[in-house]
């Protein structure tokens, strides 16, 4: 599998990932116990690597939360297939005093497993894991691929930097955002700096969001409510960033 195709199973992947367990909700709606991304601290690792691992959640309240995971584990690739390890091979993942790191096989372990696959020549090797969070007493599960590259002289990409919100091309402060029903506000990001373009998702605890995946979403509350506008940032190579604000819709 290329890196496009690593990408369109990133993006399958989150959207899974916060798609509702029970009666239907806005897809935007942070007010339900849910896994929103998962972050890498190396989004992309080299041969003998390691790398640790948090979790982007939100609560029944609408709260975010950054968790670390309760359990991670290999799960099956985008395409549906299991990643079997040679007998030689040491597991590639790591638990040590509670916190979570997938250790990137070393390059002998690496030509094994590119052996075994029948990878193409400086193909990367994608891991699929599966991670398990508890929010509040509920379990909640999310995937996320990591690729090992083994292309001579690769850079792994280091995770986007998202910059400040902005409300109508004005910068949002510390306080958060104020603002009133049934007005209709633009939400952008002053500067999305990261390895490739970024596709932008965007949450808030109101159902009236619009071109929530896109760079520019639409802001029109009918109701008054209080709690967290938030936005989730994704690269092409499995890089995430996230900023949020306190977010009031007065009567």
């Amino acid at each position: 599998m290329n890196l496009s195709r690593l990408s369109s199973a990133i993006l399958l992947v989150s959207l899974l990932a916060t798609a509702a367990c029970g009666d239907f909700r806005a897809p935007t709606d942070l007010r339900y116990p849910q896994v929103l991304a998962v972050r890498l601290f190396s989004p992309e690792l080299r041969p003998g690597e390691s790398t640790g691992l948090d979790v982007l959640c939100s609560d029944a309240a609408g709260t975010p939360l950054v968790l670390a995971p309760k359990e991670v584990a290999l799960a099956p690739d985008p395409s549906g297939q299991p990643i079997v390890l040679p007998p030689e091979v040491s597991p590639p993942i790591v638990q040590q005093k509670g916190k979570w790191s997938m250790r990137a096989p070393d390059q002998q372990q690496m030509d094994l497993i590119a052996t075994s696959l029948g990878l193409p020549p400086e193909a990367p090797l994608l891991v699929s894991l599966r991670i398990t969070v508890e929010i509040g007493g509920e379990i909640r599960r999310a995937d996320k691929v990591v690729a090992v590259l083994r292309a001579a002289g690769a850079a792994p990409a280091p995770n986007p930097q998202l910059g400040a919100l902005l409300l109508d091309d004005a910068p949002v402060g510390e306080e958060g955002l104020t603002v009133q029903v049934g007005s209709e506000h633009v939400l952008t990001l002053a500067s999305q700096a990261g390895s490739g373009p970024l596709a932008l998702s965007w949450y808030a605890p109101v159902e009236d969001l619009k071109h929530f995946r896109s760079p520019t979403a639409i802001l029109k509350p009918t109701e008054p409510a209080e709690g967290v506008l938030l936005v989730v940032g994704r690269n092409d190579r499995g890089g995430v960033d996230w900023k949020w604000a306190k977010l009031v819709v007065r009567p």
